[in-house]
């Protein structure tokens, strides 16, 4: 299902930016959507697929957005990013996912607004 998936992103790509801007969002839908469906199915067997690492915050959420940034162009939308913690211990794949959720939903709802990322530590 994935390769079929790349194949269209690189032919929306090759579109002049009037045609791509519509096809991306709809590829960006499709593609949060097998990408959720793939997470779902792997969390019966969660445990095989976890593999813990310490990863950078600030490189997952700049992909993310990097994958938005179509939309949030179009939508004026700008980031703030205040980052406490710079690194964590989880698996980049599940934290990954988590990250593309929040920060799609935030893209999606807030309108026109700049989002705000905030990442410290809490004691407790």
């Amino acid at each position: 299902m994935k390769m079929p998936m790349t194949t269209m992103k690189l032919m929306i790509d090759d579109l002049d930016k009037k045609e791509r801007s519509g096809m991306e969002k709809e590829w960006l839908r499709l593609d949060a959507t097998l990408n959720e469906m793939l997470y779902k199915k792997r969390l019966t067997n969660i445990s095989n697929d976890l593999y813990i690492e310490s990863v950078e915050i600030e490189n997952v959420i700049s992909n993310t957005i990097r994958k938005l940034r179509e939309i949030c162009i179009e939508k004026g939308i700008g980031f703030d990013m205040d980052l406490h913690v710079t690194h964590i211990e989880t698996d980049l794949k599940w934290f990954s996912f988590m990250v593309d959720q929040i920060i799609g939903n935030s893209v999606k709802y807030s309108g026109d607004s700049d989002i705000t990322i905030s990442i410290y530590l809490m004691e407790g």
